[in-house]
Protein backbone atom coordinates (compact mmCIF):
# COMPACT_ATOMS: atom_id res chain seq x y z
CA UNK A 1 0.00 0.00 0.00
CA UNK A 2 0.97 3.41 -0.52
CA UNK A 3 0.75 7.02 0.64
CA UNK A 4 1.20 9.22 -2.01
CA UNK A 5 0.61 12.28 -0.95
CA UNK A 6 1.80 12.04 2.21
CA UNK A 7 3.95 15.35 3.07
CA UNK A 8 1.80 17.68 0.70
CA UNK A 9 -1.88 17.31 2.88
CA UNK A 10 -1.21 15.67 5.94
CA UNK A 11 -2.97 17.95 8.95
CA UNK A 12 -0.20 19.58 10.38
CA UNK A 13 -1.59 20.51 14.07
CA UNK A 14 -2.16 17.64 16.33
CA UNK A 15 -4.89 19.71 18.05
CA UNK A 16 -7.08 19.72 14.63
CA UNK A 17 -6.52 16.42 14.25
CA UNK A 18 -7.63 16.12 17.40
CA UNK A 19 -10.84 17.76 17.40
CA UNK A 20 -11.63 16.43 13.74
CA UNK A 21 -11.07 12.81 15.53
CA UNK A 22 -13.60 13.48 18.69
CA UNK A 23 -15.94 14.55 15.91
CA UNK A 24 -15.85 11.30 13.81
CA UNK A 25 -15.79 10.00 17.86
CA UNK A 26 -19.48 11.49 18.24
CA UNK A 27 -20.53 10.60 14.81
CA UNK A 28 -19.60 6.96 14.40
CA UNK A 29 -21.39 6.57 18.45
CA UNK A 30 -24.50 8.87 16.69
CA UNK A 31 -24.63 6.01 13.64
CA UNK A 32 -24.28 3.45 15.58
CA UNK A 33 -27.15 4.30 18.06
CA UNK A 34 -29.49 5.68 16.04
CA UNK A 35 -29.25 2.74 12.95
CA UNK A 36 -29.82 0.16 15.48
CA UNK A 37 -32.77 1.96 17.12
CA UNK A 38 -34.30 2.50 13.28
CA UNK A 39 -33.39 -1.61 12.71
CA UNK A 40 -35.22 -2.08 15.71
CA UNK A 41 -37.97 -0.71 15.63
CA UNK A 42 -39.02 -1.47 12.53
CA UNK A 43 -38.11 -4.97 12.37
CA UNK A 44 -39.63 -6.26 15.79
CA UNK A 45 -42.00 -3.08 17.12
CA UNK A 46 -43.29 -1.71 13.61
CA UNK A 47 -42.23 1.95 14.44
CA UNK A 48 -41.88 2.62 11.30
CA UNK A 49 -45.25 3.15 9.43
CA UNK A 50 -44.83 3.78 5.75
CA UNK A 51 -45.46 1.86 2.88
CA UNK A 52 -43.75 -1.52 3.37
CA UNK A 53 -41.50 -1.10 0.62
CA UNK A 54 -40.41 2.31 2.03
CA UNK A 55 -39.36 0.57 4.82
CA UNK A 56 -37.39 -1.77 3.06
CA UNK A 57 -35.51 1.02 1.83
CA UNK A 58 -35.29 2.70 4.83
CA UNK A 59 -34.06 -0.75 6.75
CA UNK A 60 -31.37 -1.10 3.96
CA UNK A 61 -30.18 2.53 4.25
CA UNK A 62 -29.16 2.10 7.83
CA UNK A 63 -27.19 -1.16 7.13
CA UNK A 64 -25.15 1.44 4.80
CA UNK A 65 -25.33 3.49 7.55
CA UNK A 66 -23.73 0.96 9.86
CA UNK A 67 -20.44 0.22 7.36
CA UNK A 68 -20.04 3.70 6.82
CA UNK A 69 -19.77 4.14 10.35
CA UNK A 70 -17.42 0.79 10.83
CA UNK A 71 -15.40 1.35 7.64
CA UNK A 72 -15.01 4.73 7.34
CA UNK A 73 -15.74 6.75 10.11
CA UNK A 74 -14.12 5.08 12.61
CA UNK A 75 -11.22 3.87 11.02
CA UNK A 76 -10.93 7.54 9.75
CA UNK A 77 -11.23 8.93 13.66
CA UNK A 78 -7.98 6.22 14.37
CA UNK A 79 -6.24 7.71 11.55
CA UNK A 80 -6.63 11.25 12.42
CA UNK A 81 -5.54 10.63 16.40
CA UNK A 82 -2.25 8.28 14.96
CA UNK A 83 -1.64 10.88 12.15
CA UNK A 84 -1.31 7.76 9.44
CA UNK A 85 -2.87 4.16 8.82
CA UNK A 86 -2.11 2.10 11.60
CA UNK A 87 -4.88 -1.07 11.09
CA UNK A 88 -2.70 -2.63 8.25
CA UNK A 89 -2.60 -3.28 4.38
CA UNK A 90 -5.05 -5.69 4.41
CA UNK A 91 -7.53 -3.72 6.30
CA UNK A 92 -6.96 -0.68 4.22
CA UNK A 93 -8.47 -2.59 0.88
CA UNK A 94 -11.33 -3.92 3.45
CA UNK A 95 -12.10 -0.23 4.30
CA UNK A 96 -12.19 1.25 0.99
CA UNK A 97 -14.51 -1.59 -0.61
CA UNK A 98 -17.28 -1.07 2.16
CA UNK A 99 -16.77 2.44 2.38
CA UNK A 100 -17.29 3.02 -1.11
CA UNK A 101 -19.63 0.84 -2.03
CA UNK A 102 -21.98 1.63 0.88
CA UNK A 103 -21.43 5.85 -0.03
CA UNK A 104 -22.67 4.89 -3.21
CA UNK A 105 -25.71 3.12 -2.39
CA UNK A 106 -27.02 6.11 0.10
CA UNK A 107 -26.94 7.73 -2.88
CA UNK A 108 -28.81 5.49 -5.17
CA UNK A 109 -31.61 4.14 -2.27
CA UNK A 110 -32.25 8.08 -1.67
CA UNK A 111 -33.55 8.11 -5.04
CA UNK A 112 -35.82 4.78 -4.94
CA UNK A 113 -36.98 6.51 -1.92
CA UNK A 114 -38.52 9.45 -3.18
CA UNK A 115 -39.03 7.70 -6.64
CA UNK A 116 -41.13 4.68 -4.38
CA UNK A 117 -42.59 7.48 -3.13
CA UNK A 118 -43.69 9.50 -5.64
CA UNK A 119 -45.17 6.42 -7.38
CA UNK A 120 -47.23 5.44 -4.46
CA UNK A 121 -48.61 8.75 -3.80
CA UNK A 122 -49.88 8.99 -7.61
CA UNK A 123 -50.83 5.51 -8.12
CA UNK A 124 -51.83 4.46 -4.53
CA UNK A 125 -54.11 1.50 -6.16
CA UNK A 126 -51.51 0.16 -7.90
CA UNK A 127 -49.05 0.59 -5.26
CA UNK A 128 -50.65 -1.29 -2.65
CA UNK A 129 -49.67 -4.57 -4.99
CA UNK A 130 -46.50 -4.30 -3.87
CA UNK A 131 -44.91 -7.27 -2.29
CA UNK A 132 -41.83 -7.05 0.20
CA UNK A 133 -40.30 -9.34 -2.60
CA UNK A 134 -40.19 -6.75 -4.72
CA UNK A 135 -39.08 -4.38 -2.38
CA UNK A 136 -36.00 -6.34 -1.30
CA UNK A 137 -34.97 -6.85 -4.87
CA UNK A 138 -35.27 -3.39 -5.24
CA UNK A 139 -32.78 -2.89 -2.85
CA UNK A 140 -30.44 -6.00 -3.59
CA UNK A 141 -29.88 -4.77 -7.31
CA UNK A 142 -28.66 -0.94 -5.68
CA UNK A 143 -26.63 -3.19 -3.85
CA UNK A 144 -25.14 -4.88 -6.94
CA UNK A 145 -24.37 -1.15 -8.30
CA UNK A 146 -22.37 -0.04 -5.31
CA UNK A 147 -20.68 -3.27 -4.94
CA UNK A 148 -19.91 -3.46 -8.88
CA UNK A 149 -17.71 -0.34 -8.96
CA UNK A 150 -14.97 -0.47 -6.29
CA UNK A 151 -14.95 -4.42 -6.81
CA UNK A 152 -14.20 -3.60 -10.38
CA UNK A 153 -11.01 -1.46 -9.53
CA UNK A 154 -9.36 -4.06 -6.94
CA UNK A 155 -9.59 -6.80 -9.46
CA UNK A 156 -7.95 -3.94 -12.09
CA UNK A 157 -5.71 -3.10 -9.50
CA UNK A 158 -5.13 -4.03 -6.10
CA UNK A 159 -1.75 -1.49 -5.69
CA UNK A 160 -4.15 1.43 -6.28
CA UNK A 161 -5.61 1.77 -2.92
CA UNK A 162 -3.44 4.03 -0.65
CA UNK A 163 -4.28 5.97 2.32
CA UNK A 164 -5.38 9.26 1.85
CA UNK A 165 -4.24 11.84 3.84
CA UNK A 166 -6.84 14.66 2.42
CA UNK A 167 -10.04 12.57 3.72
CA UNK A 168 -7.32 10.43 6.15
CA UNK A 169 -8.97 7.00 4.78
CA UNK A 170 -8.24 4.35 2.21
CA UNK A 171 -8.95 5.41 -1.34
CA UNK A 172 -7.89 4.58 -4.57
CA UNK A 173 -6.42 5.87 -7.49
CA UNK A 174 -4.25 4.66 -10.85
CA UNK A 175 -3.48 7.86 -13.04
CA UNK A 176 -2.18 5.53 -15.26
CA UNK A 177 -4.81 3.64 -16.20
CA UNK A 178 -7.91 4.42 -18.55
CA UNK A 179 -10.08 2.38 -16.81
CA UNK A 180 -9.66 4.89 -13.22
CA UNK A 181 -10.81 7.78 -15.41
CA UNK A 182 -13.51 5.84 -16.91
CA UNK A 183 -15.09 4.75 -13.33
CA UNK A 184 -14.73 8.19 -12.10
CA UNK A 185 -16.64 9.53 -15.10
CA UNK A 186 -19.08 6.63 -14.86
CA UNK A 187 -19.61 6.87 -11.11
CA UNK A 188 -20.03 10.91 -11.55
CA UNK A 189 -22.79 10.90 -13.95
CA UNK A 190 -24.92 7.84 -12.20
CA UNK A 191 -24.31 10.29 -9.28
CA UNK A 192 -25.53 12.97 -10.89
CA UNK A 193 -28.63 11.45 -12.31
CA UNK A 194 -29.47 10.04 -9.07
CA UNK A 195 -29.81 13.22 -7.63
CA UNK A 196 -31.32 15.13 -10.84
CA UNK A 197 -34.21 11.98 -10.36
CA UNK A 198 -34.11 12.85 -6.53
CA UNK A 199 -35.04 16.29 -7.15
CA UNK A 200 -37.89 15.38 -9.78
CA UNK A 201 -39.20 12.71 -7.76
CA UNK A 202 -39.35 15.10 -5.04
CA UNK A 203 -40.79 18.19 -7.06
CA UNK A 204 -43.53 15.83 -8.07
CA UNK A 205 -44.43 14.63 -4.97
CA UNK A 206 -44.95 18.43 -3.28
CA UNK A 207 -47.01 18.90 -6.79
CA UNK A 208 -48.98 15.46 -5.64
CA UNK A 209 -49.24 17.01 -2.00
CA UNK A 210 -51.64 19.56 -2.84
CA UNK A 211 -54.03 17.21 -3.49
CA UNK A 212 -53.82 15.84 0.18
CA UNK A 213 -54.58 18.57 1.57
CA UNK A 214 -58.08 17.68 2.11
CA UNK A 215 -60.16 15.07 3.73
CA UNK A 216 -59.58 12.99 6.97
CA UNK A 217 -56.67 11.33 5.64
CA UNK A 218 -54.38 14.13 4.59
CA UNK A 219 -52.69 14.05 7.46
CA UNK A 220 -50.98 10.10 7.32
CA UNK A 221 -50.27 10.75 3.68
CA UNK A 222 -49.03 14.02 4.55
CA UNK A 223 -47.04 12.32 7.23
CA UNK A 224 -45.24 9.50 4.77
CA UNK A 225 -44.56 13.09 1.88
CA UNK A 226 -42.76 14.90 4.86
CA UNK A 227 -40.11 11.74 5.38
CA UNK A 228 -39.53 11.66 2.31
CA UNK A 229 -38.98 15.05 1.95
CA UNK A 230 -36.69 15.26 4.50
CA UNK A 231 -34.89 12.65 3.81
CA UNK A 232 -34.46 13.92 0.42
CA UNK A 233 -33.54 17.28 0.90
CA UNK A 234 -30.92 16.82 3.21
CA UNK A 235 -29.13 13.70 1.54
CA UNK A 236 -29.11 16.38 -1.84
CA UNK A 237 -27.20 18.99 0.05
CA UNK A 238 -24.75 16.91 1.68
CA UNK A 239 -24.00 14.25 -1.37
CA UNK A 240 -23.25 17.31 -3.85
CA UNK A 241 -19.52 17.12 -2.49
CA UNK A 242 -19.33 13.67 -3.15
CA UNK A 243 -20.24 14.30 -6.66
CA UNK A 244 -18.02 17.10 -7.09
CA UNK A 245 -15.48 15.06 -5.56
CA UNK A 246 -15.08 12.07 -7.74
CA UNK A 247 -15.77 15.07 -10.94
CA UNK A 248 -12.76 17.12 -9.71
CA UNK A 249 -9.88 14.52 -9.33
CA UNK A 250 -10.09 13.56 -12.85
CA UNK A 251 -9.21 16.57 -14.38
CA UNK A 252 -6.67 17.62 -11.36
CA UNK A 253 -3.23 16.07 -11.94
CA UNK A 254 -2.50 16.67 -8.01
CA UNK A 255 -5.73 17.18 -5.53
CA UNK A 256 -6.06 20.73 -5.58
CA UNK A 257 -8.39 22.38 -3.19
CA UNK A 258 -7.33 20.15 -1.20
CA UNK A 259 -9.27 21.13 1.65
CA UNK A 260 -12.29 21.27 0.34
CA UNK A 261 -12.42 17.95 -1.04
CA UNK A 262 -11.54 16.71 2.14
CA UNK A 263 -14.39 18.54 4.40
CA UNK A 264 -17.12 18.05 0.96
CA UNK A 265 -15.83 14.38 2.27
CA UNK A 266 -16.44 14.32 5.43
CA UNK A 267 -19.91 16.53 5.05
CA UNK A 268 -21.24 13.84 3.19
CA UNK A 269 -20.76 11.31 5.94
CA UNK A 270 -23.34 13.07 7.71
CA UNK A 271 -26.02 11.44 5.40
CA UNK A 272 -25.24 7.93 7.39
CA UNK A 273 -27.02 10.07 10.87
CA UNK A 274 -29.80 11.77 8.91
CA UNK A 275 -32.18 8.69 8.74
CA UNK A 276 -32.49 8.65 12.75
CA UNK A 277 -33.42 12.46 13.29
CA UNK A 278 -35.12 12.36 10.37
CA UNK A 279 -37.74 9.52 11.27
CA UNK A 280 -37.61 10.85 14.86
CA UNK A 281 -38.77 14.74 13.11
CA UNK A 282 -41.38 13.20 10.64
CA UNK A 283 -43.13 10.18 12.02
CA UNK A 284 -45.12 10.03 15.37
CA UNK A 285 -44.86 6.37 15.23
CA UNK A 286 -40.75 5.97 15.64
CA UNK A 287 -41.50 8.80 18.34
CA UNK A 288 -43.78 6.83 19.95
CA UNK A 289 -41.55 3.90 20.19
CA UNK A 290 -38.32 5.85 21.12
CA UNK A 291 -40.48 7.55 24.08
CA UNK A 292 -42.30 4.05 25.40
CA UNK A 293 -38.84 1.58 24.94
CA UNK A 294 -35.76 4.14 25.19
CA UNK A 295 -37.33 6.73 27.52
CA UNK A 296 -39.92 4.01 29.33
CA UNK A 297 -43.19 6.59 29.09
CA UNK A 298 -46.44 5.71 28.75
CA UNK A 299 -47.45 6.71 25.07
CA UNK A 300 -51.19 6.68 23.70
CA UNK A 301 -52.31 4.46 20.69
CA UNK A 302 -52.53 6.91 17.79
CA UNK A 303 -54.58 4.77 15.76
CA UNK A 304 -56.73 3.41 18.65
CA UNK A 305 -57.30 7.74 18.93
CA UNK A 306 -57.95 8.20 15.59
CA UNK A 307 -60.24 4.70 15.10
CA UNK A 308 -62.41 6.89 18.42
CA UNK A 309 -62.48 10.26 16.66
CA UNK A 310 -63.86 8.69 13.32
CA UNK A 311 -66.33 6.88 15.57
CA UNK A 312 -67.91 10.09 17.58
CA UNK A 313 -67.40 12.10 13.90
CA UNK A 314 -70.14 9.04 12.73
CA UNK A 315 -72.53 9.03 15.72
CA UNK A 316 -72.38 12.69 15.52
CA UNK A 317 -73.41 12.48 11.90
CA UNK A 318 -76.27 10.14 13.45
CA UNK A 319 -77.76 12.09 15.52
CA UNK A 320 -77.94 15.55 13.37
CA UNK A 321 -79.40 13.72 10.00
CA UNK A 322 -83.21 13.47 9.96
Amino acid sequence: MKNDNTSSYRIAYTTDRDILAGFKVLLSVTILVGDSLILVGSLRYNAVKLHKILVIFIQHMAVADFLVALFGVIPGAVSLAADDWVLGDSFCYITYFFKDSSEAFQCFIVTAIAMSKAFIAKYPFRAAHFSQKAGQAIAVSIWFVGIAFPAALLLNDLDGVFFNFITYTCDYSNKHSNWTKTYSIILGILLLLSLVGTVISSAVLLVIARQFTRGRSAGLKWQGILTVLLTSGTHLLIAFPLALYYFCRVYTKQYAQADLFRYGWWISQLGSVINFFVLGLSLPSFRDFLKSKIFKREVRDRENEQETAEEAEERQRNLSSP
